[in-house]
């Protein structure tokens, strides 16, 4: 697999994350309320999807981290790769300041 596909694929399974995150949170909340809420922060502030996924890649970092079981290596991969994910997004932040 490419690195390009594989940085797809770690942000895909990063959406993933951070949709299951979201969705524990947001359980209580009217969606129309809450989609109106996200869709106003993210026009708000400067590259709020990328700033927002980079933040959630973190989280799902940090959680995999303290996990016990090692999946056969898969854990450890998936943690690679979503530092590489992160990575790639601070590089986008960084290349739009040009």
């Amino acid at each position: 697999m490419t690195r390009i596909k594989k940085s797809m694929v770690v942000v895909a399974i990063a959406a993933g994350l951070a949709g299951s995150f979201a969705a524990g949170t947001l359980v209580n909340s009217p969606a129309a309320t809450v989609q109106a809420q996200m869709q106003h922060h993210h026009h708000m502030e400067r590259h709020g999807v990328i700033k927002r996924g980079a933040h959630l890649l973190y989280r799902a970092i940090k959680v995999l981290s303290h996990g016990k079981h090692d999946f056969g290596g898969h854990r450890i991969a998936a943690i690679k790769d979503a530092r590489m994910a992160l990575m790639q997004c601070h590089a986008a932040l960084k290349f739009d300041r040009h």
